[in-house]
């Protein structure tokens, strides 16, 4: 996978990037051409400024979003170029250490790749030492306000083509995105109610810290929330969440903030495209790249020594599908949690489609939902992706017993049915010394008792130990 990874030095800056080489691209949903002349017109109508970092490098600001920037930093307009006073506003920022990074001049590349340090040294990353200032706005509905960090996925399969075209696929598809990530339809009054408990936590918790950042990931801009305790910062230990279903960043640092205590881990939050503040098509490729950018995000730039992967339901099949593209660091531990996750996403549909009734049990029981699903570029499958997985996965599911040791042992849990969990599908293949599997009295995201949090909490503690062989 190749990765380019952009960063600016200031919280704001790059909501006004606009890219020079190989393409002109006004980030926000404006332009996008591989044109010069297009460049060109931006420039004559005046709506683009082009500049040249220290390095003599050309790229593109949009003019109006660059003064509304500077107005706001309190610009010194006696310097006589933009460059001048973004520079100037920049090393000031530095100076009172609210910048993300330190960079060679604005827009310039940094290169994030240097070895980590040991887990129980202090580790002096620039973005830690930013994060432990703590000055998001939590409020704010425009994630390009927020420190933006860029990743470009370039291995991501295409979606193959499809007997469905044009209007019906589109339709179809955006159907099953409302039913399949039901985040999609929490309201911004509910958005901004999660923002003003998340913000209000921190404000009761001052031994913890939070910042907002934004992963343009492809064609999405992904909000990710990044909370630790300010003594665990420098731990090295980090725990990155994918959502279930109806699920959104807000929420998931909500029902997951006690495992920052419980695991001494730092955490990672975030909406998938077209949910809370992220900006983005619901669509499966875009769930897959922006849970890859933020996952990249991680990797490159915290760089954590130690690193807990959490998909819960549609979370763990997002994250399985996406270990087909995603490279852990190989000098570093990695445990993956999957949290009653599906083998694949069709038989859910067709579950809920017969609970349903009327049309759409009709639907379910006359058409194939696994080709419907599939045709319209929503399977989402990970059975491939853990069988072939190296590193220490956890597969929790509702079960009649709190270690399973074979496929009869796993129950429905009332979002899918038993034989099509990963769980069931993952026992068949008997015991590997990589693989725990837990059971859990709990229905489909319900709280789990004392017993199976410790069991479960105990387990990944155990795969992140140095001396771990097996479970």
């Amino acid at each position: 996978m190749t990765i380019q990874y952009n960063t600016t030095t200031s919280q704001s800056l790059l909501s006004t990037r606009v890219y020079f080489e190989p393409y002109c691209s006004q980030n926000d949903g404006g332009i996008l051409s591989h044109s010069r002349i297009t460049a060109f017109v931006l420039r004559l109508f005046g709506l683009i400024v082009d500049v040249k970092d220290r390095e003599g490098k050309n790229f593109y600001l949009n003019k109006i979003s660059l003064i509304r920037w500077l107005k706001s930093h309190h610009a010194d307009t006696s310097l006589p170029t933009y460059i001048d006073r973004i520079n100037k506003v920049c090393a000031d920022l530095q100076q009172r250490n609210t910048c993300p990074t330190n960079t060679s001049g604005v827009g310039a590349p940094q290169n994030t790749t240097a070895t980590p340090q040991k887990a129980s040294s202090e580790v002096q990353n620039p973005f830690i030492n930013w994060m432990k200032t703590g000055t998001s706005d939590w409020l704010s509905a425009t994630p390009s306000q927020n420190a933006i960090y860029e990743f470009k996925i370039d291995s991501l399969k295409k979606p193959s083509s499809s007997l469905l075209t044009g209007f019906s696929q589109t339709m179809i598809h955006d159907k099953l995105a409302t039913q399949i990530v039901s985040s999609a339809n929490v309201t911004k009054g509910q958005v901004t109610q999660a923002r003003k408990a998340v913000q209000e936590w921190l404000q009761n918790h001052p031994e913890y810290v939070g910042q907002r950042v934004s992963i343009r990931a492809n064609n999405n801009l992904v909000d990710v929330i990044v909370v630790g305790k300010k003594e665990n910062l420098t731990n090295g230990r980090w725990t990155l969440f994918s959502n279930g279903t109806g699920e959104i960043g807000e929420w998931a640092f909500q029902n997951h903030i006690h495992r920052a205590k419980e695991l001494n881990s730092n955490l990672v939050f975030f909406s998938y495209p077209g949910s809370s503040g992220s900006r983005g098509t619901m669509a499966r490729n875009n769930l897959i790249s922006s849970y890859l950018g933020v996952a990249n995000f991680v990797k490159e730039v915290i760089e954590p020594m130690q690193m807990i992967y959490w998909g819960t339901s549609l979370g763990g099949g997002v994250q399985g599908y996406a270990l087909k593209y995603y490279k852990p660091n190989p000098s570093s531990k990695h445990v993956f949690v999957k949290y009653q996750t599906f083998t694949k996403i069709s038989p859910v549909v067709e579950y809920h489609a017969q609970k349903q009734g009327g049309v759409a049990s009709w639907l379910a029981s006359s058409v194939s939902i696994d080709n419907l699903v599939k045709n319209a570029k929503w399977q989402l499958h990970s059975v491939k992706t853990s069988r072939s997985l190296q590193h220490p996965e956890i597969i929790v599911q509702t079960a009649n017993t709190l270690h399973p040791q074979k496929a009869e042992d796993i129950l429905p849990d009332g979002c899918f049915e038993a034989q099509t969990s990963l769980a069931t599908e993952l026992l068949k293949d008997g015991p590997k010394p990589n693989k725990k599997f837990i059971g859990v009295q709990a229905m489909h995201c319900q709280a789990l008792t004392r017993e199976e949090t410790n069991e479960l909490n105990h387990a990944v503690l155990k795969a992140l130990e140095p001396s771990f062989a097996g479970f």
